[in-house]
Formats: C-alpha cells, structure tokens, sequence
C-alpha cells in the first residue's frame, strides 16, 4: 500500500530544517519540530554538533549532474513512484524506469520540479549526516568525492588522440589535524668520557631529578627537570653499594627503582651484572643485598629493571633479561612468586627489557 504520510513527512523535515537553518525563533521551530519524530530530531541536533568542512568541487559537480539527471528522468517516465527499479550506472541514484511486476499502487500526483528538488537534497543531507555520525569516534573524517587521482609514469600518460577527463569516485578524505605532541624542550649529551654507553635507561625519581644510567662507569647521573646535572653516584665494583652494569660486548643494562610518591623509603637497583639486587636508604646508604647467578627462585642472570609496586601488594618486581622472566619480592628480599618465562606466547618473553604499573596497579 502507498504511504503517502511519507512526502507529508518530507516536507514536515524541509520545512524544519531550512527554518533552523534561516535562525528561525523557538516560537517558530517549536510547532515545526512537533510534526518529526525523535529520531529526526535527534539525527538533526547530532548533525549540527559536526565540524562544518567545505565540500569538494568535483562533489558538487557531480552532484548537479546527477540531480538534472535524475530530473529529466523523473519528468520522462509515467512508473509509479513506489516501485523498485534496477541501479543505476552512477551508483548514486536509483534510475526511475519501468517498474517492476506486481500490485499497482495508487497514483500519487505528479511531482514539480522545486519539491523533487527539495526532497533529493534533504536526501543527500541526511545520508551524509549519517555517514558522519555512524563513524563518531572521527570527527575528522568525511566522505568527499574527488577526481581519480592518475600515476605520473610514461604509461598513465594520454596520448593526444584521447582525452583524459577526471572520473568521480568516492574515497575517504583525511581532513587535516593540528598536531599535539610534545615541544622539544632540551636534551643532554652527557660527558665525553662516557662515549657511546650513555645510556640505556632513564628514571625520575620522586624529587623529580632524573636519574641517568651511565653503564661504562658503574654509575648514575643524576639532573634537575631542566637538565642541568646535579651530582653522579656510585662507583664500578663488586662491594656493597658499587655497580657492574656492563657486558663483555659493551652493552650496559640496568636500572634503579623508588618507592612511588615517598622520598623517605628509598630505592633499589638492578645491578645486572653482578646478577643482584641491592637496597638503599633515603640518604643512599646501603641496607641489603639479594641474589645470586642461576635460574633458581630468588636467582637472577641478567637483572635489568626493578620496580616498587605501589598497590596493596607492597612488592618489588625485578624484570630479568637473561631468565626472560619477572620475579616478586617483598620489600626485604623475601621470593614470593615468579611471573612469565621465555618463549613467544601469551604471558611468555624474549629479551625482555622493562615494565611499569599503570594507575590501577596492572603490570
């Protein structure tokens, strides 16, 4: 059966929408709106709420030719409007030939070109509102039509008996963003006499100096926010409170790790190549050692990165790159539990290099 309430509700739609867009009062608009549903509106105020872009010429080109098209095919046939029709070949709009076999529905009266003008582009407006607001997670991102780009190579070229003409072919159009990464504010080079091994892992400590692993000299420097070196600390040794950070090839792993947010608890560095962990006060004197070179609990071959967890778990995490494991402990050294191992899986590692905890307390 024909719905003829359907053209009633376009014009309801044309009506409301170019009072909306002429600035109409809310007087005008209210009795308007009452005639569309909530779903209209909501689509509308949605639609309003978009970036505005300027629409592509070879769009709007494309579109008029369609639309005088579609015009003189309208003024042409006698099919009733309610029947479908094969496709057509611009892809865009339904060609209005001979209907297709079956029940004849009453004749609506035939249409004047300024109201078919009209319902085509609301039309058009709604299927490009609801090409926008079915992909709300890019507000950059618009469908555009443009000219099918062609190679610049010697076999794309026209020759001069033919005449290359652009075809209209829809494509996703990155709309350009501002972007919003970082500035550069200053860098450090560090001291000549460390060369090639500074440095390999960088850490700020709850002060908010950074702590810059110096592998060569069994170190750290340590530099304020503007990167002005404050002090260095630690020594190369194998005693309490020195540091063997370098391998045999010249690589230099390793790392220090503080409580989060407590300046009065301390620290605790991966000491890699001594294959320990030691612990140290606030004022960086020694407290105690743990570990020993193997694969058993509490052993370590490569420890490279350690962390406090700040959780209700109270724990370190010592992240080991030669077991390709992470091992847990409690604040004193206890072995509590052995996280992962090598391999390619789920939970498993190869050449593991460090971690951290997010604000949940995940690893």
């Amino acid at each position: 059966m024909w719905p003829p309430k359907r053209w009633n509700d376009h014009d309801a739609l044309s009506r409301y929408w170019n009072a909306l867009v002429a600035g109409a009062s809310d007087d005008v608009l209210a009795p308007l709106a009452a005639a569309l549903d909530d779903e209209q509106l909501a689509i509308i105020a949605r639609l309003r709420r978009r970036p505005r872009y300027q629409p592509d010429p070879a769009f709007v080109q494309q579109l008029e030719r369609d639309l005088v098209g579609e015009v003189a095919a309208v003024h042409t046939t006698t099919a009733p409007l309610g029947h479908r029709a094969p496709g057509s070949a611009n892809g865009l709009f339904p060609p209005y030939g001979r209907g297709l076999a079956g029940p004849r529905a009453p004749q609506p009266r035939r249409w004047t070109l300024a109201p078919l003008l009209t319902a085509l582009l609301v039309i058009v407006t709604l299927a490009v509102a609801y090409t926008i607001l079915i992909h709300p997670g890019e507000p950059d991102r618009v469908p555009v039509m443009a000219p099918e780009a062609t190679p610049a190579t010697p076999s794309a070229r026209a020759t001069p008996s033919v005449a290359a003409s652009p075809q209209a072919v829809p494509l996703r159009q990155l709309i350009p963003v501002p972007p919003v990464g970082a500035d550069f504010v200053w860098k450090i080079d560090g001291p000549a006499s460390t060369g090639t091994d500074f440095s390999s892992s960088i850490t700020v400590d709850p002060d908010g100096h950074l702590w810059v692993l110096d592998g060569a000299n069994g170190r750290f420097q340590i530099y304020d926010a503007d990167g002005h070196v404050l002090e260095t600390w630690g020594e190369a040794g194998t005693g309490e409170g020195q540091f063997d950070f370098q391998r045999d090839s010249g690589e230099a792993l390793g790392g220090v790790g503080f409580v989060p947010f407590n300046t009065d608890e301390g620290f605790y560095v991966a000491d890699s190549q001594n294959a320990r962990i030691q612990q140290f006060d606030a004022e960086r004197n020694f407290v105690r050692a743990w570990g020993s070179r193997g694969t058993g609990d509490g052993q370590f071959l490569e420890p490279v990165a350690v962390l406090v967890n700040f959780g209700e778990e109270d724990a370190v995490y010592v992240i080991d790159a030669g077991r390709d494991d992470v091992q847990v402990f409690a604040r004193d050294g206890t072995y509590l539990r052995t996280i992962g191992r090598h391999g390619a899986e789920d939970g498993e590692f190869d050449h593991v290099g460090g971690g951290t905890f997010d604000q949940h307390g995940y690893f």
